[in-house]
């Protein structure tokens, strides 16, 4: 009857114990934002009202980076379409023929710090959508520096900026709210970033990585990193833990069956 009460203790103590540990651990990854609907990339605008071949005639060419009209620039031109960029420098190169580089450095402005000026009140608050939609569109410039090698720097500065702040607006909510690591869209966010050598650092405990990986239901990784990554030491005390578990459930089974 001793034997049995303190076996009944026992279980009890352990599950309590148990629960409180994998709550504490669990409660932060359960409450995370699990919606997995990512925004499809919106298609550019056919025409824009504005035109920059008509606005750079107006222009101080003696004060051209100053003078620019960045903020008409960027509230009709089509910044969208790549395409539209490139001939936008060919626009400012007609008119303005005598400096090619100076051209792209004016529209790199206005496509990073005068851009980053115009929405950066938008993402005060964490906003995964317009991050990802910026990434949709910063990506193209990569690619097309790839392709275009006279505005390689060009389109490889623009692609830099908006990288940088998609990786600086994680790490700032990051540091506002550890939790939010767990939401399914920072972390595809994340993991789009260090594809390109671009993530932000987070780092998670052990019990914070086994946790995340059981509400994932990532079984089979579970058991391969256990069985792979620890040795035999590991693999004994883990045994062994699981046994002196499990051996006051089986003391208390074989009582009641001899009832």
């Amino acid at each position: 009857m001793f034997l049995k009460r303190r076996a009944i203790w026992f279980i009890a103590l352990t599950a309590f114990l148990s629960i409180f540990v994998l709550s504490a651990a669990i409660f932060p990854i359960v409450g995370a934002d699990n919606a997995s609907d990512i925004p499809i990339e919106k298609p550019c605008p056919p025409k824009t009202i504005f035109n920059l071949e008509a606005a750079l005639l107006k222009v101080d060419k003696q004060k051209l980076i100053k003078s620019f009209p960045y903020e008409a620039y960027l509230k009709g031109g089509n910044i969208c379409d790549v395409n539209a960029i490139s001939r936008n420098i060919s626009a400012m190169d007609s008119v303005f023929p005598g400096d090619p580089l100076l051209n792209q450095q004016i529209l790199s402005i206005a496509l990073t710090h005068k851009l980053e000026e115009r929405i950066k009140p938008s993402f005060k608050g964490f906003n995964p959508d317009s991050l990802i939609q910026v990434l949709q569109w910063a990506e193209k410039f990569n690619a097309y520096a790839e392709i275009d090698q006279s505005k390689a720097m060009f389109y490889q500065v623009i692609y830099g900026h908006w990288m940088n702040f998609i990786s600086n607006t994680l790490r700032q909510a990051y540091k506002e709210d550890p939790s939010i690591a767990y939401d399914y869209k920072f972390k595809y966010i994340n993991s789009r970033c260090k594809e390109k050598q671009f993530g932000t650092p987070i780092t998670f405990t052990n019990t914070e990585k086994v946790v995340n990986n059981l509400v994932e239901s990532k079984w089979a990784y579970l058991f391969s990193k256990f069985w792979h990554d620890t040795g035999f030491a590991g693999k004994l005390a883990a045994f062994s833990c699981l046994a002196f578990i499990l051996f006051p459930y089986m003391l208390s089974l074989r009582q009641s069956n001899r009832k």
